[in-house]
């Protein structure tokens, strides 16, 4: 029972997270296989990578030329909270993710802290490619080289329309018993019900 002391005594969070039980020794063996697995599939993500720096290592040439972007659809949650896995939360967790930019004119090592989306990114390539962007955008250009630290907006907008769902074999509590058969269509790990719009603004 030694992980379940890690776990706090009370919940976090508002809503229907501040209502979740705490997860016992089965959840959490759960949440950690879960977790190894999807490091051992991101292997293949990390060979990828390689294998692009690699590339680039034999064409010198194209190096001053080129950007490179590292981003994710979407952050994750694996028991953060008591929530068993998913992505469709308005957590830190599931909506902050890693964004890595290299090349020519990048500050090695520069860290830009203020909110940008996934809109940004195709505004910002036009910019980069020094091609004027159409006017209905609703990203703004990423402030890559401005050192004047006034950036852009922070207001970032963020909505999930759809129906929640979870992706692990367990609940947050309990032995593992798999969902009521009524509300779970079962493979998708996707609950039947009204789409639910979850929104927040930074």
């Amino acid at each position: 029972m030694l992980l379940l002391t890690l776990i706090p005594a009370q919940a976090s969070g508002g809503g229907f997270i501040k209502t979740m039980e705490r997860m016992n020794e089965t959840a959490i063996k759960s949440g950690d296989d879960y977790y190894r697995q999807r490091i051992l599939a991101l292997q293949s993500v990390d060979d990828l990578v390689d294998n692009v720096f690699q590339w680039l290592d034999r064409h010198p040439e194209l190096v001053d030329n080129t950007y490179i972007m590292y981003t994710s659809d979407n952050g994750f949650h694996i028991g953060q909270h008591r929530l068993p896995p998913g992505k469709t939360c308005n957590i830190e967790e599931d909506i902050n993710i890693p964004f890595f930019i290299r090349g020519p004119g990048i500050g090695k090592g520069k860290v830009y802290k203020k909110p940008t989306s996934h809109t940004d990114i195709v505004p910002t390539l036009f910019s980069l490619a020094n091609i004027e962007p159409p006017l209905d955008f609703d990203g703004e250009v990423m402030p890559l080289f401005d050192s004047s630290g006034r950036g852009k907006s922070e207001h970032v907008n963020v909505e999930y329309w759809g129906y929640g769902g979870l992706e692990g074999v367990f609940g947050a509590a309990g032995e593992g018993v798999i969902p009521d058969p009524t509300t779970y269509t079962g493979g998708s790990g996707m609950f039947r019900g009204n789409p639910v719009l979850m929104r927040f603004v930074r």
